[in-house]
Order: structure tokens, then C-alpha cells, then sequence
């Protein structure tokens, strides 16, 4: 089965990307149009990252030997607080 769109000059639409609710964790979803195509961009509430914001640096657990996984500013990266005798990234030496 094909289906065919047809788009008529000077057609005009409502379309808001950001009805669907893409953005998640409470982000805020900005309307906008990129190269004449509607899209969106989510800013991401704090400690949430990702394009559609449903992603967290410390929820993979990264942190070893009971070492603390703390987010950075921005949501960039994480960085454990390790327990005395435990060092590196991830606490893994």
C-alpha cells in the first residue's frame, strides 16, 4: 500500500511538535523550525540530560565498590565519590 502527501502552495498549519509530549522529567519543549521543517528542542529540568531528556549519567550505576555517583553541572558527565582505598573514575583502582 502507497500513500501519497500532497502539499498545496501557500499551505499553512498548526502542526506543534510539542504536542506529543516528547520532552520528558518535567523539561520544558521548545517549538521551532529548522531548514522549513518543524521541530523541537527539550532544556532538560535538572539532573536529566539527553535529547529528549530521559537520560541520567548515574543510572547505569557507574560507580564501583559502593562509590557515589554525582552528576555535574549541565548534566555533562558524573563523577563518583569513592570510598577510602578506592580511586579513578570510577572508582575501580
Amino acid at each position: 500500500m502507497t500513500k501519497k502527501c500532497t502539499v498545496y502552495q501557500n499551505f499553512i498549519s498548526d502542526f506543534d511538535p510539542c504536542a506529543a509530549g516528547p520532552c520528558k522529567n518535567g523539561a520544558t519543549c521548545m517549538a521551532k523550525v529548522q531548514k522549513g521543517k518543524a521541530s523541537y528542542e527539550c532544556y532538560c529540568a535538572k539532573g536529566y540530560g539527553g535529547p529528549q531528556c530521559d537520560q541520567r549519567p548515574c543510572d547505569v550505576n557507574p560507580c564501583l565498590h559502593n562509590g557515589t555517583c554525582r552528576t555535574t553541572a549541565g548534566f555533562s558527565s558524573y563523577f563518583c565519590d569513592c570510598l577510602d582505598g578506592y580511586g579513578g573514575k570510577n572508582c575501580d583502582l
